[in-house]
């Protein structure tokens, strides 16, 4: 969805319930910087992660979008 200034989607994805983890994106896999989202909650699998850029990212997204998930140093 774009607002005029910036670009938002939100994803559903799948991982281990109770943990707490950060979902990076990028529109090119390797090659560009990946930006992550806020620290989320997995709850019970099942979780909604919103991604915010600046600027009209539709069609970049429309064509490509990589995730990955990275989970925090066990203390």
């Amino acid at each position: 969805q774009y607002d005029g200034l910036s670009t938002s989607i939100t994803h559903r994805f799948a991982g281990p319930p109770s943990r707490t983890l950060t979902v990076e994106f990028s529109e090119l896999l390797g090659q560009a910087p990946w930006t992550a989202s806020a620290p989320v909650e997995s709850g019970l699998g099942s979780f909604d992660v919103t991604f915010i850029a600046p600027g009209d990212r539709r069609m970049a997204w429309s064509r490509n979008m990589f995730f990955r998930a990275r989970y925090p140093a066990d203390p």
